[in-house]
């Protein structure tokens, strides 16, 4: 052996690698006593020649291997290394680095070829967890949920991650390696906190930022904050935090910068302080209406005591919980001795009575209804609208009753006194209507009754001509002439003519006539001239208003007329036969089928009497005494109004007279008028 070649085998022999020597013939000269440790191969084992040592190259690694040694047989890319997996006896892996290099004696000639490999595991397991490590820290910053960027000390963007790619807009891709970090947040190009981290050199930075503060927890880092109108689309409050990173030496390598979005919390803290504000305000103000409410609830109770209606406070059984003065002032009774009580069994004890109750409402009045109040109970509630009790409320309404009664009959009047109003308005409407037609129609009736009169000189000279005529032709002898005259006579109905003449004539003027009595009536019962006193024939009349009311009666009624002699009456004409109509067609409505009206007129000493009796089917005795009563009636509802007796009443009164009523059921009725023949001056 060479001085070299044992100088080399000395060195390799203490190597911690495994050693070995390829010869130019390709056969192994050397392999390193260790190989048993490192792989539990014998050198005798891997001794034989390169294929050898297959044996101890993991199949993971094997292509490698083989692509290795064909470029070392071949002398290309020397000297070389490369890292792969050797597999011991046991089947274990580890990670080595083979190293090859040619060897040439003094003059060039190759000796051949060292190889090594140099066990590297804790190096590969040391890769390997760096780049986990990174790879983790990669993850963490870039699916971190704050948005994060980092520069390099070059100020180049090497860190973008998710979180601020969704708040900006901006991708990753179009920031990781420029220096346009500045660009989501400003109009211009312009230094970011994490730049200033860089620099590390003292800038005027509040012409930068609204707010800026150094980092109450992390040495050199910086804090800023404010209003981005843009950011992201949208309005934004973004808080930055910048902070330097440093190598082992100490060394400031890069920076990196978070940012916070911050808009909700700062219109929350905004909406906190107003509200702590508003909350101060309240409270201030929430004392003095604690004081307001203590002045307000002891002037209530003032006032409830001051109050003339009675107010109580009840459980949900009616005991009294609170009550005001006017209670105990009605009960006699101080309040300790009422509460807890019923107070429907105290109204009860002091004699009151409680009528028409319903629904927590009705009448409060003592047994001599001398005094009434008006009951109201309200549901008491808590806030949850569950009922807790009652506020009962009683009214003195006994003032209030009198005046309503005493409304409701002047009411009464004063409908009366307006459906009189109206009827007479109709009578003088009916009598300016009657005036008129009756001049209207009395003209040419005059025509007509002057006309017939002349008509009936004219039959009666015609006929005196025929007659003459006839005695003449008989006396002439000439028989052929008498007999053609009696002919035509007889063809032409001369003589039925001239007696039928006389009968048409007769019947025209008694129509005539006729026409003229019920013009006659009609004003005689509207006596529109005749609103005033004055002395009338109460016959006539009678007899005019019976006219007026013919077609009411003569189909349900025959009328009997039994007039007495009675002198003039002073009165009112226009009313009186208002009464008179109204009782004629009361009797006419009381008869259901046929019956009799008698009208009965007489004088007893200073006072007349005029009576209608109808065969009706009379009047119910429980009526009798509210018949004369303003807007009561029996008829059926649009068939009356109740009015009329109630207005005749009050017309026989004003002429200081008075009406009176005999009925029985199922016989008839009689209604008698009785009127001074001079009313008193006062009427």
């Amino acid at each position: 052996m060479s001085p070299t070649a044992y100088i080399y085998r000395i060195v390799a022999d203490y190597s911690s690698d495994l050693v070995y020597l390829l010869l130019p013939d390709n056969s192994i000269g050397y392999v390193s006593p260790n190989c048993e440790l490192l792989t539990g191969y014998t050198m005798t084992e891997l001794k034989t020649d390169l294929d050898a040592f297959k044996k101890i190259i993991s199949p993971d690694s094997l292509t490698i291997w083989d692509e290795h040694v064909a470029m070392h047989q071949q002398r290309l890319l020397m000297p070389n290394s490369i890292n792969i997996k050797l597999l011991d006896r046991n089947g274990d892996e580890h990670w080595v680095s083979h190293t090859c290099q040619q060897i040439c004696d003094d003059d060039g000639s190759l000796v051949g070829v060292r190889g090594s490999f140099s066990d590297i595991s804790d190096l590969m397991h040391l890769q390997d967890m760096l780049e986990k490590q990174k790879t983790f820290l990669e993850q963490l910053i870039g699916n971190a949920a704050v948005p994060i960027f980092v520069l390099d000390e070059s100020h180049r963007i090497v860190v973008w991650n998710n979180a601020l790619q969704d708040l900006t807009g901006f991708t990753k891709e179009e920031m990781i390696g420029t220096k346009r970090q500045w660009t989501p947040f400003y109009g211009h190009e312009r230094p970011v906190l994490a730049d200033f981290i860089l620099t590390g050199e003292p800038l005027d930075h509040n012409n930068l930022y609204n707010q800026i503060n150094p980092s109450l927890h992390i040495p050199g880092a910086l804090q800023a904050e404010g209003w981005y109108e843009t950011l992201g689309g949208k309005r934004r409050y973004i808080l930055f935090e910048a902070s330097p990173i440093h190598d082992q030496q100490g060394n400031r390598i890069a920076a990196i910068e978070t940012v916070l979005d911050m808009t909700e919390r700062k219109l929350l803290d905004e909406e906190l302080e107003r509200s702590r504000a508003e909350i101060a305000q309240q409270h201030t103000r929430l004392d003095k209406l604690f004081a307001q409410v203590e002045v307000a609830k002891r002037e209530w109770e003032d006032t409830l005591d001051c109050i003339t209606d009675i107010v109580l406070m009840c459980d949900t059984q009616g005991n009294i919980q609170r009550c005001n003065t006017p209670f105990n002032q009605l009960a006699g009774l101080p309040f300790n001795e009422v509460y807890g009580k019923s107070w429907a069994s105290i109204l009860y004890s002091l004699g009151f009575a409680i009528d028409n109750y319903k629904n927590g409402n009705g009448t409060v009045h003592d047994k001599d209804n001398q005094r009434f109040f008006d009951l109201r109970t309200f549901p008491l509630r808590n806030k949850n609208g569950v009922a807790v009790g009652n506020v009962v409320n009683l009214r003195d309404i006994t003032e209030i009753r009198g005046i309503h009664q005493e409304l409701e009959e002047a009411y009464n009047h004063l409908k009366l006194v307006q459906m009189q109003a109206v009827q007479q308005e109709k009578m003088a409407s009916v009598g300016q209507l009657a005036a008129g037609v009756a001049h209207e129609i009395n003209n040419p009736m005059g025509f007509i009754s002057s006309n017939l009169a002349s008509l009936s000189k004219y039959i009666n000279k015609l006929k005196a001509f025929e007659a003459s005529l006839v005695e003449l032709t008989t006396n002439s002898g000439n028989s052929v002439l008498v007999d053609e005259i009696a002919k035509v006579k007889k063809s032409m109905k001369i003589d039925f003519i001239l007696g039928d003449m006389e009968g048409l004539l007769a019947e025209s003027l008694d129509g005539a006539e006729r026409v003229r009595h019920i013009v006659q009536d009609l004003k005689n019962f509207s006596h529109v001239d005749e609103a005033e006193w004055k002395p009338i024939n109460i016959n006539d009349n009678l007899d005019s208003t019976l006219n007026m009311v013919r077609n009411e009666i003569k189909y349900v009624a025959e009328v009997v007329k039994e007039y007495g002699e009675i002198p003039p009456v002073t009165c009112r004409p226009q009313q009186l036969n208002q009464v008179f109509m109204n009782l004629l067609v009361n009797a006419a409505h009381a008869i259901e089928t046929q019956g009799t009206i008698t009208v009965r007129t007489r004088q007893e000493g200073d006072m007349v009497f005029i009576s209608v009796i109808d065969t009706g089917k009379g009047i119910d005795p429980e009526h009798l005494n509210r018949i004369f009563e303003p807007f009561f009636t029996t008829k059926a509802v649009g068939k009356g109004t109740g009015l009329g007796l109630s207005i005749c009443y009050d017309i026989i009164h004003k002429h200081a007279g008075e009406i009176l009523v005999e009925s029985t059921v199922g016989v008839g009725t009689t209604f008698t008028v009785r009127l001074p023949i001079v009313p008193p001056a006062d009427a």
